[in-house]
């Protein structure tokens, strides 16, 4: 027997695992340097299916691996540049540890501005090459004109146990287009959706039961469809009359109507989505309806029309009030209204125990920041903190607290508002921008605090340029 040449069956074996590898993966191990400490870094991206149009503007590579870029397009308003800016290109990718992430596009780069600012993310220039490095998860906005086709880049934590193909409680999508049967589907109590990496799913989604959850990597993809005609009626994904549901890590993509309406609902989670819109009037991203305990951390929104809306709406039931509905962590690009919009089409008798925290608004068009209650409504301890703002948008206008009516009601009766805080609200690029707090007759808004409030470096006060506050409103106060 001839002796067994052990240094031939490591070398196979190592090629071998080299070979098995996924390519969609960096593993950097130690250099020649013994002391040197290990890079763990893993890169997971995932290509888009064959017959996918992908987006030419721009080139991205993390750690040398490409990422598929997806067209986000403006559809209607494509003829409105003031608002819009054109489509623009999107992708994912998954990491952990520090990754070096290049931008390679024909466009100038001598205005780059990278959003939102909070991220503190100092690229590296060179030629038409942008290069930059990343520690932990974010969502980017590459913007070398603006508004005008920019990238937007959703860098995402590494998934945790996702659900595997073949469990009878998951309906699963792998990479692919999927088209269900009638475009439709109906998740019930104790299933989860899950749509992997690579899975682009074209269909209308509506969940309603217990204990549900809605993950991966994976992209809703909404455009076969025009304006409020998809194929589950007006919403790509509704969450109805439900309990104990989250939704993670997808990204919506071209939505038709609102995105992710939340009604008549309670303990839902909305966590590290993406929703690239704009392509139609009326596709909000998130609107919490008449429902309680609701989270929404760490997503990104473009939309036309409002970001984030807080409505005691319940689509003709009964009556059912608002509370305990926190924001945080979240970027928010609206194109043609409110990126905050609490109040409206409201037939609650309050809302109460809402907080917004940590929030960069990158981009908006009206108002960026709205509180309107309506048809004898109340809304009630109201906490904005710590709020960035990048005022080159339409309206000169970035705070308005204001007791009105309106036609999404009887047109005829206005609201309430009782203690309402701005804590560390910072607003640049637009000095003129005005702060609105006005009550009316029998509509009194009562316990309105400023604190730390600034425009353009500036803090503010009562006598401050563009601060109206009228003779409906009591307990009133800026500091410093």
């Amino acid at each position: 027997m001839k002796p067994i040449n052990y240094l031939l069956v490591v070398t196979l074996l190592y090629a071998i695992c080299a070979a098995s590898c996924s390519k969609f993966e960096n593993y950097n191990t130690l250099d020649d340097d013994d002391d040197a400490p290990l890079d763990t870094s893993v890169v997971h991206t995932y290509p888009a299916p064959s017959g996918i149009e992908l987006s030419d503007q721009y080139t991205v590579e993390v750690n040398g691996n490409p990422v598929d870029l997806y067209i986000g397009s403006v559809g209607e308003h494509k003829n409105n540049p003031e608002f819009y800016g054109g489509d623009y290109a999107f992708g994912n990718f998954d990491f952990s540890g520090s990754v070096t992430v290049s931008i390679t596009t024909a466009k100038t780069l001598a205005n780059l501005k990278i959003q939102p600012l909070s991220l503190g993310i100092t690229p590296v220039v060179s030629g038409n090459t942008i290069t930059f490095t990343l520690e932990k998860p974010a969502k980017i906005s590459i913007e070398p004109d603006g508004k005008n086709e920019p990238l937007l880049l959703f860098a995402n934590a590494l998934e945790v146990d996702p659900p595997q193909p073949g469990d009878p409680n998951v309906v699963y999508f792998g990479p692919g287009i999927h088209n269900p049967p009638g475009n439709v589907l109906n998740i019930n109590s104790n299933q989860t959706l899950y749509l992997a990496g690579g899975a682009v799913l074209r269909a209308g989604i509506t969940i309603q039961g217990s204990n549900i959850r809605v993950a991966g990597r994976g992209l809703l993809d909404c455009n076969p469809w025009g304006h409020t005609a998809g194929p589950s009626g007006r919403y790509p994904l509704f969450v109805k009359s439900s309990a104990d549901v989250e939704i993670e890590g997808i990204t919506i993509w071209g939505a038709w109507g609102w995105s992710i309406p939340i009604g008549m609902s309670e303990s839902v989670t909305v966590s590290n989505v993406k929703i690239c819109g704009a392509r139609v009037w009326n596709d909000d991203g998130i609107d919490i309806c008449s429902s309680s305990d609701v989270t929404i951390s760490d997503c990104f929104i473009r939309s036309d029309d409002d970001c984030i809306a807080i409505k005691g709406f319940t689509w003709g039931g009964a009556n059912r009030d608002v509370s305990d509905i926190t924001i945080k962590d979240c970027t928010l690009w609206c194109d043609r209204a409110r990126a905050i919009l609490i109040g409206h089409e409201s037939r609650a008798a309050f809302m109460e125990n809402i907080t917004l925290e940590n929030i960069d608004i990158i981009h908006y068009g009206f108002s960026p920041i709205v509180v309107e209650p309506i048809n004898e409504m109340t809304i009630r301890n109201v906490e904005f903190d710590d709020i960035r703002l990048n005022g080159e948008g339409q309206t000169n206008e970035f705070i308005r607290v204001r007791t009105t009516a309106n036609i999404y009601a009887n047109n005829t009766v206005n609201g309430h508002v009782n203690s309402i805080s701005f804590n560390a609200v910072n607003l640049t690029n637009n000095g003129g921008a005005k702060i609105t707090v006005h009550g009316s007759a029998g509509h009194v808004i009562d316990d309105v605090v400023f604190n730390d409030v600034m425009r353009n470096g500036t803090f503010l006060n009562i006598s401050s340029s563009g601060v109206s506050v009228n003779g409906y409103v009591t307990n009133i106060s800026f500091t410093p």
